[in-house]
């Protein structure tokens, strides 16, 4: 919805700029110096496409169609008469007198929507739309000096001949500054739903190291006793077979305990909570170990392993 709020202003200000470049004679002068059929329906034509455009912004600024479904069918009714007039204007030369009251009536609906919808949100949410009616009550006050003034009812100066182009070029810096603040909330939108989901994140690695490290401490306990027994074992038994499964139930579990180290070291890793620490350690007997568990698992896979001791590996 909001790329169609740029898109419909953006032509709305393309198309009111063509209108008041008609209005002057300047897009006779410059575009159409031949007086040819477009130069003679130029104003009509850009009044009404940009009668449209102005309609489907406002109506899609200020969400029309959730807030007023009522409201919502009246503006596309009314874009149902804007086209008709548009056609006839094209291929019906004989009302073309017609269509300028018609577009000056179908206009002055236009503004009575976009007002009534206004009124409608305000009276619904209480929000205030401070740049968008601004510059719809200034495009209306210029239209309404001008009226004036052609009935004599205001004197002829600078202000009330021009007074249709300074209340549409004031209409279009409010409607610039509404959109620069929908821009604003666009942004602010974003940012609120980049940070939930930074936080929701956040939460999700604390559940998962908590889950992790609670796992983790579990399993230690029952290994550690496995392994115990397993040494017991070991020592109680002369018998070559046993103590060869032991060894292998042994290697198996310490694999396994090294895993769940990695898992703790993980999480602690994860909270920033890791500490180097300088420890003496045996290498002969931690090269053995590592040895005897890879030669289980090449076992298991038909796989010939050989590990050969340095005679100058250090012993503890």
């Amino acid at each position: 919805m909001k790329e169609k709020v740029f898109l419909f202003y953006s032509l709305y200000v393309v198309f009111i700029g063509l209108l008041q470049f008609s209005l002057d004679g300047y897009f006779y002068q410059y575009i159409t110096p031949e007086s040819g059929w477009f130069s003679n329906k130029s104003v009509l034509i850009f009044a009404v496409i940009s009668g449209i455009f102005l309609g489907n912004y406002a109506q899609n600024y200020l969400n029309v169609k959730n807030e007023n479904p009522i409201l919502n069918k009246l503006f596309k009714g009314l874009y149902i008469s804007l086209g008709i007039l548009f056609l006839t204007i094209l291929f019906v030369p004989s009302c073309f007198r017609y269509c300028y009251p018609i577009m000056n009536g179908l206009g002055l609906i236009l503004l009575l929507l976009i007002i009534t919808s206004l009124v409608s949100i305000y009276i619904r949410t209480k929000r205030i739309y401070i740049f968008f009616s601004l510059g719809i009550f200034f495009l209306i006050l210029g239209f309404v000096i001008f009226i004036l003034k052609n009935f004599s009812l205001l004197p002829y100066n600078f202000i009330t001949e021009n007074s249709s182009k300074l209340g549409s070029g004031v209409e279009v810096i409010f409607l610039s500054l509404s959109m620069a603040n929908l821009i604003k909330e666009l942004k602010d939108s974003s940012e609120k739903a980049q940070n939930f989901a930074l936080q929701k994140s956040e939460e999700m690695n604390e559940l998962k190291s908590y889950f992790l490290s609670n796992i983790s401490h579990e399993l230690r306990t029952p290994l550690n006793t496995i392994m115990n027994l397993i040494e017991l074992i070991n020592g109680e038994t002369d018998n070559n077979s046993i103590q060869k499964k032991c060894e292998i139930i042994k290697y198996s579990s310490q694999s396994l305990l090294s895993s769940v180290n990695d898992i703790l070291d993980f999480s602690k890793i994860e909270k920033d909570e890791i500490k180097l620490e300088i420890a003496d350690f045996d290498a002969l007997k931690l090269f053995t170990e590592i040895s005897n568990n890879i030669t289980t698992r090449a076992q298991e896979q038909n796989l010939d392993f050989e590990f050969i001791i340095d005679s100058n590996v250090p012993k503890c």
